[in-house]
């Protein structure tokens, strides 16, 4: 709307068209994650939400250990 408002025309078809792409290709995105996780994990992986951080860092770093501090990254958070 700024843009409008300052004279620059915006083709809102084009950007709604875009928008539905968009989330069609979110979606298969995520889909496509969970199933590479269920790869390495088992069937939780096809669970895992990619938008949650603490399921992220459980399935990426569970399991570590701090190199600084030398602590084990608690990886018994459930998915």
């Amino acid at each position: 709307t700024d843009m409008e408002r300052r004279g620059i025309q915006v083709d809102t078809q084009y950007l709604a068209d875009v928008e539905v792409q968009a989330r069609a290709d979110r979606e298969r995105h995520m889909q496509a994650f969970r199933r590479w996780a269920a790869t390495l994990i088992g069937p939780d992986g096809l669970a895992i939400n990619p938008a949650s951080s603490v399921q992220l860092t459980t399935f990426l770093f569970g399991g570590a250990e701090n190199i600084k501090t030398k602590e084990v990254f608690n990886d018994n958070v459930a998915c």
